[in-house]
């Protein structure tokens, strides 16, 4: 193949030039470095220097000659003028190449390459005049903007096509590279520099070796621009230079044009960068620019072939390629063949590859061996990593029961270590069953060990638990700083010795203490702490009697062998007030005033109250024996007496019992109240402690701790422990698990019970109805959540159902013959509920609301009833062809749930086809659970529960969207319609927690408490969740938000976004008010 058919013309012409410059290439070895650096040395040239041009200044200066800007005189055009560089040795090889270039120029007729007008030589310099070209290099131009693939390739052919010209001609650039390809104004090319262009016999420039009479360069040396070089010329074998190497070096700038890059590294050792050149194989540049496709990649790397066979054999071939390519037309590279990929790598690494082979014969024999106990081995691992992960899931089931038992123990730790332990299983792996252990125990209250104190010894703390007196067998007293042991006081042993202790007291600056001496009558000693002196002194005090101090401790009252109580001042130790009894005194009590003292123990098997401000005494309980201590309850109006093994409350007012508390095994020796009224703690001899639920007369712990008191916050429980060296003080946090407030109002909390239950929206408040069937004993309760107190109580007649407007105007209350409307007043820092405005005369059944608060619905036997609750007495009653329970209406007002406990099955109706019956039933349900539908709050499902489970139906077409086990009542949403809950049908104390979306069971909340669910209602921020029992008056509030931030630390939160902080509440009233009104029914309509 002859890819240059008309290069014999030029033959004669070639062959002249190539005579002239042979010499001068061969000689290139023997020029010294210093001629070069003295050739590069720069001179200022006159403007006028060159005959008929005028220079301007200097725009390139290379390695072969200086570029100047010019300007001709005779047409005032603007020309480029090269002049030879000077030097010493600038007169011969430089020369040569000089003259060679004006000769390739002048016969080099092409658009894209540069034309040559004149040359000669001024004043001993070589010039020549070439075409002035305004614009930038190569890469300067592509840096401008990015550019499209195909943009770059139509300016890369026709490069190509100017190479091509002067590959025709027998002329091989052999410099090709950005620097020598300017782009002009209007994105043309021009070809560049033929300063080192090879010329070649016309017969075929791809065999220029084989036809030149002598070579051009001298073998080994390197003639060229390093990082565009071929492996040929890195090679430095100039023979095998032609045509082809031109290609390689268009394909490393077409590959720097798309990518930006080199095809492999340039920069570095030279040696390195030739092994590169020579051997790298290019990196894929679509792995650098995803833009270029298969083809482009495949015309690109035929360029950059190691292998010139391989390659292009012209700069013609490779343009007409991309031209088809543009034009949309099938390429003619080929990507190279696999087998011959693996050719060249085994040519190019054949030593490497013969040690390899002799290495995989000495690896296949070793193989069979280590594939046999890799086997053995891996079988062996996963059986050890199987029996680890059973060891960690059996650790993990053990932590979780570990939990459960020590939850239900009722010991000290119920909650703390509880915890502990699921912690340490969650960080195995969290589960569900995890989960539901860690809210249920954060529905108990708990102590954890704070502090001990060093000193040993029966302690006394002062009210702020700040200060503690240590006593020692002996009577003697160390006053300590609790907080750090730092001693305060000292306090000797009684100089008369001691037969018994029976009391000490820390108050201010003294400590009291009341003992038997060996001989003679009891004995009560006031110390000044800080003077280490006694301050008063009693020896008359009768066999079995006490003092105490009141509540501000400035007062103290003691029984004498007079016959009377004594009140003393305790700073002046004035006796203020003498008070005779009709029998010797014995252990007494100041009430919360300080105006009341409650009379007990030995003579006083009925305790009496003493009014200390007119000294007469009243009864206080009757009780079957002796009280050897009592406690009153901070409100002042009921009593808490130890007598035998249990407690006796007592309701001062009335000398009646409030209850019993049963559980103690020996004499309880010591009660105390917490300061809030809420939690009793009780004594023994025996040794045993309970806190008790004072309201609830429920036992919530037991433990061992002497004489234990409250802090004045109720945060810490302080006493003394026995343990192996003696006699302990120590401090305990008290966790009073507001994770689930239990709220019981006033009334008999074992009194079964009928409730219902809203929250007033954007406030704590909580109104609960509760119904125990017996007149006049139904009550309305509102309890304040966030206080976790009842604020207001007023009996009512049957209060059945109930249900809150969301704008706080009213509570549309159920009755045993009516329905009315209960107003919500709020007046600076008072509220008042009712009085009730009487809507409808109908008999108690369960009402509703829409979400606009116009229209109620209530269900009663055998009748529904719509109510426009904004004009009383206007009613539509459709009858029902059942007796109908329950009842729920959507919050448009357009659709109507209804069941009940006979007749058909439940079902929905459309309202707006109802005249005087229920109107077009458009969905039938299996009988539900009690309460077991509801619909969301935006109006657009309905979630129903029966035996086959949940279901979620779409409102308006009745589609089923999606069905989940399941068996729950009571079904609520939260207001945002994100989350479900209903009371268990198998657990009905347990509320189970959903995602009303994907009914996905997220959580069981579990109290200690097993009675039944009766309602349960959301708070407006959805963080609360009030459980309504069956328990007159017990509620059950869970805090959601506190709960998942517990949950989220032990690593068990479900997957759904944390409860944003608590919001400020709308109003919270100091003063609740509860308006029954007078009873009024309205007329029954037809």
């Amino acid at each position: 193949m002859n890819p240059v058919p008309h290069a014999s013309r030029h033959r004669d012409w070639i062959q002249s030039a190539r005579r002239q410059v042979d010499a001068a290439d061969a000689s290139a070895t023997a020029i010294p470095s210093a001629g070069r650096r003295a050739a590069a040395v720069r001179s200022v040239l006159p403007p006028d220097l060159f005959p008929g041009y005028v220079l301007e200044r200097e725009l390139h200066r290379g390695g072969q000659g200086v570029v100047y800007a010019a300007v001709q005189k005779s047409t005032g055009r603007k020309v480029a003028l090269k002049v030879l560089r000077e030097g010493v040795f600038a007169d011969s090889l430089d020369r040569a190449r000089f003259e060679r270039e004006v000769q390739v120029l002048a016969t080099l007729k092409h658009p894209n390459i540069v034309a040559i007008y004149d040359s000669g030589n001024a004043d001993g310099r070589f010039y020549f005049v070439m075409d002035f070209i305004p614009g930038r290099p190569l890469d300067a131009y592509m840096s401008g903007r990015p550019r499209t693939v195909r943009e770059t390739l139509r300016l890369f052919a026709a490069i190509c096509e100017a190479v091509d010209a002067a590959h025709v001609r027998g002329i091989i650039h052999r410099d090709l590279k950005p620097a020598n390809v300017r782009i002009d104004d209007s994105g043309t090319p021009y070809v560049l520099d033929f300063g080192l262009a090879k010329l070649v016999t016309p017969t075929s420039p791809t065999q220029a070796g084989g036809n030149e009479a002598a070579p051009a360069t001298t073998t080994g040396r390197f003639i060229g621009s390093l990082p565009w070089a071929a492996p040929e010329q890195a090679d430095g074998k100039p023979g095998r230079v032609d045509t082809r190497t031109d290609v390689y070096a268009l394909g490393v700038l077409l590959y720097q044009m798309l990518t930006g890059k080199f095809p492999y590294p340039v920069v570095g050792n030279v040696r390195a960068v030739l092994d590169n050149i020579v051997n790298a194989a290019p990196l894929r540049p679509r792995s650098l620019r995803r833009e270029i496709d298969d083809e482009v990649e495949t015309l690109l790397l035929k360029c950059l072939s190691k292998e010139r066979e391989r390659r292009y054999q012209t700069a013609g071939e490779l343009a007409r390629d991309v031209r088809r390519y543009l034009a949309g037309e099938p390429i003619e590279a080929k990507r190279d063949s696999a087998w011959y990929v693996l050719r060249k790598t085994a040519r190019r690494y054949r030593i490497p590859l013969a040690a390899g082979g002799l290495f995989l014969v000495l690896l296949l024999a070793s193989t069979v061996v280590a594939w046999t106990l890799s086997v053995r081995a891996r079988e062996a691992a996963h059986a050890a990593r199987q029996s680890e992960n059973n060891a960690r899931l059996y650790l993990r089931d053990a932590l979780i029961a570990e939990a459960r038992a020590t939850r239900r123990s009722g010991q000290m730790g119920q909650r703390f270590d509880a915890l502990e332990a699921l912690a340490k299983a969650a960080a195995i792996g969290p589960t569900f069953e995890a989960r539901n252990e860690a809210i249920a125990a954060m529905a108990l209250p708990d102590l954890r060990l704070v502090r001990r104190l060093a000193a040993p010894g029966t302690g006394y703390f002062d009210q702020d638990l700040k200060r503690c007196a240590v006593m020692a067998t002996d009577g003697a007293v160390t006053v300590v700083r609790a907080a750090d042991d730092v001693e305060l006081g000292r306090i000797p042993a009684p100089v008369s010795g001691i037969k018994e202790m029976h009391w000490a007291a820390l108050s201010g600056r003294f400590f009291l203490r009341i003992f038997d001496p060996p001989v003679g009558d009891r004995r009560l000693e006031v110390w000044d702490i800080a003077a280490s002196r006694s301050h008063l002194e009693f020896t008359d005090v009768p066999q079995r009697a006490r003092f105490d101090l009141s509540p501000d401790g400035a007062r103290l009252a003691i029984g004498r062998l007079d016959q009377a109580i004594h009140i003393y001042d305790l700073e002046s130790k004035a006796e203020l007030q003498r008070v005779a009894l009709d029998r010797q005194p014995s252990y007494l009590s100041f009430d919360p005033s300080g105006q009341r003292l409650a009379l007990y123990h030995e003579n006083y098997l009925s305790a009496q109250i003493l009014d200390l401000k007119t000294g007469q005494g009243e009864p206080a309980f009757q009780s079957q024996a002796v009280a050897w201590s009592v406690a009153w309850h901070p409100a002042g109006e009921w009593l808490a007496a130890a007598t035998g093994r249990q407690i006796e409350l007592w309701d001062s007012r009335t000398q009646r019992t409030r209850g019993v508390l049963s559980g103690h095994e020996a004499q309880v020796v010591h009660v105390r109240f917490s300061h809030d009224g809420t939690l009793l703690l009780s004594f023994s001899w025996d040794g045993d402690t309970f806190l008790w639920d004072a309201r609830s007369r429920r036992p919530l712990l037991r433990f061992s701790l002497a004489f234990p008191a409250f802090s004045v916050d109720d945060r810490w429980v302080v006493g003394t422990a026995t343990e192996a060296d003696g006699n302990r003080v120590k401090l305990f946090e008290l966790d009073s698990a507001l994770e689930r407030r239990r709220l019981i109002g006033s009334g008999n909390a074992d009194d079964r019970a009928e409730g219902q239950g809203v929250f007033v929206p954007s406030s704590a408040l909580l109104v609960v109805a509760h119904s125990t069937g017996v007149p006049d004993s139904s009550g309305l309760r509102i309890f304040d959540v966030d206080r976790g107190r009842e604020m207001a109580h007023q009996t009512a007649q049957y209060l059945w159902s109930l249900s809150a407007d969301r704008r706080s105007r009213f509570l549309v209350v159920s009755q045993e013959d009516a329905v009315s409307r209960w107003p919500l007043r709020v007046d600076g820092g008072r509220m008042t509920l009712g009085p009730p405005q009487p809507l409808l005369t109908i008999r108690h059944g369960q009402v509703d609301l829409t979400a606009d608060g116009q229209t109620a619905v209530a269900a009663s036997d055998g009748e529904i009833a719509l109510i426009d609750v904004s004009a009383a007495g206007e009613a539509r009653r459709l009858a029902s062809p059942r007796r109908c329970n329950h009842v729920r209406i959507s919050p448009d007002g357009r659709w109507l749930a209804a069941d009940g406990c006979r007749g058909p099955p439940a079902g929905v109706w459309d309202l707006q086809t109802a005249e005087r019956g229920l109107g077009l039933r458009v969905l039938e349900l299996p009988a539900c659970y009690a309460d077991g539908f509801a619909f969301s709050p935006d109006g657009r499902s309905l979630i129903s529960s029966n035996l086959d489970g949940l279901s979620n139906w779409e409102a308006g077409t009745w589609r089923l969207l999606r069905r989940a086990e399941g068996r729950l009542g009571t079904l609520r949403f939260s207001p945002d319609g994100r989350y479900l809950a209903g009371s268990s049908a198998s657990q009905t104390h347990v509320v189970q927690l959903l995602d009303a979306n994907t009914l996905e069971l997220l959580a069981s909340l579990e109290p200690p408490e097993s009675y039944p669910t009766w309602d349960l209602a959301f708070s407006s921020d959805r963080a609360s969740l009030a459980q309504i029992t069956s328990r007159d008056g017990v509620v059950h509030v869970w805090d959601l938000r506190a709960i998942r931030a517990r949950l989220a630390s032990l690593g068990l939160d479900w997957d759904s976004p944390p409860y944003p902080p608590a919001p400020p509440r709308d109003y919270s009233p100091q003063r609740i008010e509860i308006d029954v009104g007078e009873p009024a029914l309205p007329p029954r309509p037809p």
